[in-house]
């Protein structure tokens, strides 16, 4: 089984259209999504629409949350995460469909307890995971793959028997700004992966994998 897990497109169709090609050309049986599809960028209504034609498990983020009203926009920010255009033009049942997200999710696979969510899980909407965060705080826990975003810097590390890794992002990547990055894992090998797509063309680069 080949799982795909994306997150942060914040309206860059175009990003997220190309690693749908990939994931088309790859056969990926199940897709989770990890939070932020809106904010900065104009076309999170088709990202949003995308997503849930594309059968996405998806999880919310802070950009959810605070298009949702349930957790307060910083007023210096709030022309730069133009929400109030996605809240102007927003269809009933794509504001349903972003409702039923939850903050966290959990399954086990290949005898591994699987938690994923946007953040971390000390702070589900608004917690960072960086490549140089210090593990040990988060390893408190049942889980054997802990699996955010929300850093837009993708990483896979090994702390105390537990694997982390960040996805990185979809539609605004802080680390190498042209190249979108999301994680494959791959149940047969159990092989974890991140991949990396150019904007502009479907250049496939590989990242760092671990089993």
């Amino acid at each position: 089984m080949k799982i795909a897990f994306l997150s942060d497109i914040h309206g860059n169709l175009q990003a997220l259209q190309n690693v749908m090609a990939f994931l088309r050309t790859v056969q990926a049986d199940e897709k989770y999504f990890l939070g932020d599809a809106v904010g900065y960028l104009p076309n999170a209504l088709e990202v949003i629409d995308l997503l849930h034609n594309n059968n996405f498990q998806c999880i919310k983020g802070n950009h959810e949350a605070m298009l949702l009203g349930e957790i307060p926009v910083k007023e210096n920010n709030a022309e730069v995460y133009q929400l109030n255009l996605v809240a102007d033009e927003i269809s009933n049942s794509q504001l349903q469909f972003i409702k039923g997200w939850k903050t966290e999710m959990q399954f086990t696979l290949n005898n591994k307890q699987f938690y994923l969510t946007h953040g971390s899980p000390l702070d589900k909407l608004n917690g960072y995971i960086y490549p140089d965060s210090d593990l040990n705080i988060l390893c408190d826990n049942e889980y054997d793959v802990i699996i955010t975003g929300h850093t837009h810097r993708p990483f896979i590390k090994n702390c105390a028997d537990k694997m982390f890794i960040n996805v990185g992002s979809v539609g605004l990547p802080r680390d190498v700004g042209n190249l979108s990055s999301f994680l494959m894992y791959d149940s047969s090998t159990d092989i974890f992966e991140i991949c990396r797509i150019g904007f502009d063309e479907l250049t496939i680069g590989n990242g760092n994998n671990i089993h």
